[in-house]
């Protein structure tokens, strides 16, 4: 059996055929939802359906190039199951545009920097001092998860390993940034 890069695993009991084939099906489902829920975000922008900028009337949407860094990351994850050369290409392409628009809103926030790309797919309404950016935490988890999908690429086991390295705490970083918004919406 070969894992995403093509490089040959050695089955143990702990990784059967059938549980690798699982998770490998886990990973694509993860990525295509990724994908969709970022295109159904940008179709809202596109076509101002506030439920598909919202989950909920009156909470804040979710920006378009955090839409986008979804859209990003979920083609990674799917183009890496695929193994073709043209989409390994593709996958490093999407994965490191994952990581450097996080790097480049972190840069933003840190600096006061305007590079323009908060705007630069759909000019928001908003009268906030960063409009159309996305939270902090979110391009945190881009830089994270972007690098993670980098490494998955690679052949060497030790930097697909260290890819937990960096999905980890985004998951956790994630949970944490739900759990707190829900908190905050049930104390209003």
């Amino acid at each position: 059996m070969q894992d995403i890069t093509g490089t040959q695993i050695n089955e143990t009991p702990a990784l059967s055929g059938r549980r690798i084939q699982l998770s490998l099906t886990v990973a694509a489902a993860i990525g295509i939802g990724s994908a969709v829920l970022g295109l159904a975000v940008l179709a809202g922008w596109t076509f101002n359906i506030q439920i598909l900028k919202s989950v909920h009337p009156g909470w804040a949407t979710m920006k378009a190039n955090t839409a986008l860094g979804f859209v990003f990351a979920g083609a990674t994850l799917c183009l890496l199951q695929r193994g073709t050369t043209t989409s390994r290409v593709l996958a490093v392409v999407f994965g490191a545009a994952t990581a450097t628009l996080g790097a480049f809103t972190l840069i933003q926030y840190f600096t006061q920097l305007n590079f323009g790309i908060d705007q630069a797919v759909f000019d928001t309404a908003e009268t906030t001092l960063s409009p159309g950016r996305p939270a902090p935490i979110a391009a945190f988890n881009f830089v994270l998860l972007g690098t993670a999908l980098l490494l998955l690429d690679t052949r060497e086991g030790t930097l697909r390993g260290a890819a937990q390295l960096f999905a980890i705490p985004a998951l956790g970083l994630s949970y944490l940034a739900a759990w707190l918004h829900r908190f905050s919406q049930l104390a209003l």
